[in-house]
């Protein structure tokens, strides 16, 4: 198996200036940059620069992915507008991590796959994770528990510490968007994990309508707008968090539900192993009551049924033969579901006999299981 790595990075608050550009395209002689992003793949070797100061430097976020297992996303962030504090609480060794770097903070999620790939077509994940950067900047941590989770299932897989206990549990870990989802997807996180950490947990509080948000709007003084405005015609990224904070702590946040009880780790394996069983035990079910109605449906029919699975296999095609298999595969299952599997076996081998210098057909039927 070759190797192969992808990088990618793009700019959300602003483009790249024409220099800007010039200097990231030095970095690697088949680096493709654009005013908002920057893209480049290796079959052998690896890029020579360190990804995340190419970050720091210039861009919003970054995504990396290689044949290997190899899955991380970054994010930077301006220091004066992320609670650092908030989301160290779920940074994890090895696997999520938070660094100053200069006037920015980087969050670093690196959750890898240890059985690798035989093959990767990226191109679009990026595009498709972008809005989780604003989310945690507006306090919106789903992302960051979602990759707690999974980081903490490849750390202690196998040796886990009875007494480690989650971090806070976010608001709306049932109702996954489509970034969200996007998000599990990218990391190969377990969906029965997410689904028995979100029983219990709280909704997403209610948006403020807009009479409450033209009244908070109201209590801001004239140089508050006048400030806001300036810093809007002027293009300065991120306003919009800014006055939403703002008006957030005019409208004040009410009557908070309680947080609830941290859970430790394994309770939640367990609740994970207990909605897994629970859609195991669903499927079957599902399964019966189709494979039921199917049986209801050819009752009646064999007779029909077996004339037109002669019929083809005396066309000696290969379409032919696959196709009556399938009916043949049918009459089993009835002959099964009606108890009456001694009745069919009698038949099957009569066309064993019948046919039997058609090697083609009789490794279909050996194949299928009609012997």
């Amino acid at each position: 198996m070759s190797e192969f790595q992808y990088y990618e990075w793009q700019i959300i608050d602003r483009r790249l200036t024409a220099q800007e550009q010039n200097a990231v395209g030095k970095l690697s002689s088949h680096i493709d940059v654009t005013a908002t992003r920057a893209q480049v793949d290796y079959s052998w070797g690896s890029f020579k620069h360190n990804p995340k100061k190419v970050l720091a430097d210039y861009f919003d976020a970054f995504l990396y992915q290689a044949n290997w297992g190899s899955n991380q996303l970054v994010f930077r962030f301006p220091a004066r507008l992320l609670d650092a504090s908030a989301v160290e609480a779920y940074c994890l060794d090895d696997y999520i991590s938070l660094e100053r770097m200069g006037e920015y903070y980087i969050l670093d999620i690196e959750l890898n796959d240890e059985d690798g790939r035989d093959w990767i077509e990226p191109g679009g994940e990026l595009s498709g994770l972008l809005p989780l950067r604003n989310a945690i900047l507006q306090g919106d941590y789903r992302s960051l528990y979602l990759a707690w989770l999974h980081g903490t299932s490849l750390q202690y897989e196998g040796e886990l510490h009875e007494e480690l206990v989650e971090p806070p549990l976010p608001p709306g870990l049932d109702s996954l968007d489509t970034t969200l989802n996007n998000f599990v997807e990218f990391f190969g996180i377990d969906e029965y994990l997410v689904e028995a950490a979100a029983k219990g947990g709280p909704s997403l509080p209610q948006s403020p309508s807009p009479e409450q948000l033209g009244k908070a709007i109201g209590q801001l003084s004239r140089a508050e707008c006048d400030d806001f405005l300036l810093r809007l015609l002027q293009g300065e990224a991120l306003v919009q968090i800014d006055l939403q904070r703002r008006l957030e702590a005019l409208l004040g946040s009410g009557t908070s539900a309680a947080a609830p009880a941290q859970r430790r780790f394994s309770e939640l394996l367990e609740a994970r192993d207990a909605v897994a069983e629970a859609e195991t035990q669903r499927l079957s079910l599902l399964a019966a009551e189709q494979k039921r109605r199917k049986m209801e449906a050819l009752t009646g029919q064999q007779e029909a049924k077996w004339t037109e699975a002669l019929r083809l296999i005396e066309l000696g095609q290969a379409k032919a033969y696959d196709e009556a298999v399938d009916i043949l595969r049918d009459l089993r299952d009835l002959a099964e579901y009606q108890q009456r599997s001694a009745t069919f076996q009698a038949q099957i081998q009569k066309v064993h006999k019948q046919y039997s210098r058609r090697s083609a057909l009789l490794t279909r039927l050996r194949r299928a299981g009609l012997e």
